[in-house]
C-alpha cells in the first residue's frame, strides 16, 4: 500500500504517521484529521461519537461520508474473504495460476471431493 500511497500524493511524513497510528499529527489538514477520525471510529464501530461524526459532517457532505463508509465496508469484506479463504496475495497477484490451483486443492477448494459435497446440500423442501 505504501507505493500506491506515494503514487497518489501521500507524503513520506504522512505514511510514517499512518504507520504509527497517528491520525492527529500536524502532517494532516483539519479536513484530513476529521476524515481519519471518522474512518477510525467506523472501523472500531458500529457507532461513532458525536464529535467524530459532527467534525466529519462539517468537512464533507453526507453523500461523501456514505461513500467513505461504503468503501470501508467493501475493503473490510475483501479483507475478510481473503483471510477466510487463505488467499495468498503474493502469489495470486503475480498471476501464479498453477500455485493458486495447488493451494486451492490443498485447502479443499474446487476439487472433485468438494464438488461432490454440493449433492448433499441441495434443498429438498
Amino acid at each position: 500500500h505504501i507505493q500506491i500511497a506515494r503514487t497518489t500524493g501521500v507524503s513520506d511524513s504522512q505514511i510514517e504517521a499512518l504507520s504509527a497510528g497517528d491520525i492527529t499529527s500536524e502532517v494532516w489538514s483539519n479536513q484530513e484529521k476529521a476524515l481519519l477520525a471518522f474512518v477510525d471510529e467506523v472501523i472500531a464501530g458500529p457507532e461513532l461519537s458525536d464529535l467524530a461524526f459532527d467534525n466529519a459532517r462539517r468537512c464533507f457532505s453526507d453523500q461523501a461520508l456514505v461513500e467513505v463508509v461504503t468503501m470501508q465496508g467493501f475493503y473490510y469484506s475483501l479483507a475478510r474473504i481473503a483471510t477466510v479463504f487463505r488467499v495468498d496475495l503474493e502469489h495470486s497477484s503475480r498471476g501464479d495460476a498453477q500455485g493458486t490451483q495447488e493451494r486451492s486443492a490443498e485447502h479443499g477448494f474446487w476439487n472433485s471431493a468438494c464438488l461432490e459435497d454440493f449433492d448433499d446440500c441441495r434443498h429438498t423442501g
